[in-house]
């Protein structure tokens, strides 16, 4: 499988309409058949990263933001990392 990596300087973690996380710099690269986020957190609420169903948004220039779901999301030093599926 091909590596891909896309990278982005913002984005939030959302549970429902709620900002569970609010990250800066972020990428999201391919591992094997897997797609993987690592992204540095600037703001965290702990009940809300707690909740299911959380997805990752990154807003765009043409208003039509990128959703993905996350999985096994995992927060260690200020970087949190998580597996991606498409919304």
């Amino acid at each position: 499988m091909n590596k891909v990596s896309i990278r982005g300087s913002a984005g939030e973690v959302m549970w429902g309409y709620y900002i569970a996380a609010s990250v800066g710099s972020w990428s999201i690269s391919t591992e094997g058949s897997a797609r993987v986020l690592s992204a540095q957190v600037t703001h965290a609420d702990a009940f809300r990263l707690s909740q299911p169903v959380l997805t990752f948004r990154v807003s765009r220039q043409n208003g039509t933001p990128w959703v993905w779901a996350l999985t096994g999301l995992q927060i260690a030093n200020g970087t949190l990392s998580a597996h991606v599926s498409q919304e």
